[in-house]
């Protein structure tokens, strides 16, 4: 004999969103001038950072581990972001 356990309701927080076409604004090109984009302001920020370092004499063991693990990391998310573009 299988008891039967009565249905649960699950309130819905989200509300159904229509379908959007985006396909127009939305392709590996326009994708790619992001990338290239946000790649720029990367290098600049970057290049205020190093400066920074440089100039200011910035060489404590910390800050050069800060360095790099901003660097690696950085490198690893724009190839990420770079290979999602990519095949997309």
């Amino acid at each position: 004999m299988q008891m039967e356990y009565p249905e649960l309701y699950v309130p819905k927080l989200i509300p159904n969103i229509p379908n959007l076409s985006l396909g127009l604004f939305v392709n590996q090109s326009s994708m790619m001038v992001v990338l290239l984009l946000f790649i720029i302001v990367y290098l600049i920020i970057s290049g205020v950072l190093i400066y920074h370092w440089k100039t200011y004499g910035m060489r404590s063991p910390r800050v050069i581990f800060a360095e790099a693990v901003y660097f690696i990391i950085s490198f690893v998310l724009l190839g990420i972001a770079g290979g999602a573009v990519y095949y997309f």
